[in-house]
Formats: structure tokens, sequence, C-alpha cells
């Protein structure tokens, strides 16, 4: 069989990546690998912007997955993943939006899915869009809308070394936090802090232990005001 993708981050003073990669044999990825079963069995079915770049078959993955999904009543996630996601893919990535229960962008992604000029703009239109969505603004802390609550939530400061991650990170604990019970600014801060940890450091996986760093979210969440 091939080899499994791989992909070379280069890293730059300025903490920011540019990323040479070899998708392998995952550019395969296509609907007859998608198990039902597990879709069924699953709350959220998480969906990778960057398999849209693959319109031969990673985007005919999408379309089953989320008629599965809509199918068995599991909820549907969505990253941009990056920029040019939307903005060179942007028919397939609308259709998906359509069906999509929670968005995952950062700002410049938000510009490229509505069409806006300023993060600000870019979250009030992301309301016709999609039910629910969360904007990530590096720095300046995150925006949420969920179960028609609607918060910014602060960043933590950090000394960013590496940006690798941070979107994945964040998504991946704000899913966790909704998914046992957190409020979703609670959610969005455990997730801000653990993203301010992967940054701080040289790689995409933590190198600390995720559960206690989300203990320690909580710790500093309770007191601090998120709601705002």
């Amino acid at each position: 069989g091939e080899n499994t993708g791989t992909c070379v981050a280069i890293i730059t003073p300025d903490a920011e990546r540019t990323m040479r990669t070899c998708l392998g044999v995952s550019s395969h990825l296509s609907d007859k690998h998608l198990d039902e079963d597990r879709i069924a069995q699953s709350s959220w079915l998480f969906i990778e912007g960057y398999v849209f770049a693959n319109p031969d078959t990673g985007q005919h993955a999408i379309r089953k997955s989320i008629e599965l999904a809509k199918k068995h009543g599991t909820k549907v996630a969505v990253t941009c993943s990056e920029q040019f996601v939307p903005q060179v893919f942007g028919e397939a990535f609308q259709e998906a939006l359509k069906s999509t229960d929670l968005l995952f962008c950062n700002g410049p992604e938000s510009l490229a899915v509505t069409g806006k000029q300023t993060t600000a703009e870019a979250f009030a239109a992301l309301k016709q869009i999609v039910p629910h969505c969360v904007l990530t603004d590096g720095p300046h802390g995150a925006y949420v809308r969920y179960n028609s609550q609607e918060a910014h939530v602060p960043a933590f400061a950090c000394h960013p070394k590496d940006l690798t991650g941070a979107g994945d990170m964040f998504a991946g604990a704000f899913l966790f936090g909704i998914t046992h019970g957190y409020d979703p600014a609670i959610a969005a801060r455990g997730a801000n802090y653990l993203c301010s940890k992967v940054i701080s450091q040289i790689g995409a996986r933590l190198q600390e232990d995720a559960t206690s760093l989300w203990r320690e979210a909580l710790e500093e969440t309770r007191a601090t005001d998120v709601g705002g």
C-alpha cells in the first residue's frame, strides 16, 4: 500500500508556518471509506475543510457523510482549515454549509465565507448562513454563537512560537466542552487556554496533558467573566 500523508511545516520567527504537504494514501479518501455505524453512534461529525480540496473523491465523501449524519440525527461541524478553501472550492463549501450545524473559522476565513470586510461584519453575517458558529480572532479572542447564546471570549496572553495546530486545538477543545455539558462561553474559554499552550511550543501536539490543562482552564475561568 501507499505511505500515509506527510506535512513539512516551516516555522518563521513570527510563529507563522508554511506547509508543504504530500497527502499520500489519504488522497484516496472517498465515500466508500465511511463507517455509517460510527457516524450513527456519534454526537458530532467533524469535517476538515482541507478535504474540499480533493474534488475527485473527497467532496463525495463530505456529501455522503453529511447525508448519513442527517439520516441518524448526528450534528455536523465544519472547519474552513484555510482561507483558500471557501475561496477556491466555494460552491462545494457553500453547499455543505446548508447542512452544517456549527462552523469554525478564523478572521480571514470568515471574510472569505461571507464576503465582508471586517470580522465583526462577518460574524454578524454568519447568522444567516449557519445556526451556530465560532470565529477565532487570534489575540483578540473568539466570538461564539451557540444555542442562542452569543459571547466574546478573550484570549490568554502568551508568546507564540508556532501557530501550527491552533485551529484544530480550538475546535477539538470546544467540542469537548459542549459535549460534556459546559456552557458555550466556558467551552470557548477552555479552548482558548489550550490554544495558548499549543502555540507556545514547537509542534501541533500538546506536550502537556490535555485533561490537566482543561482543568487549569476552568480554574482560570472561575475568576473571569467570559459572558460579555
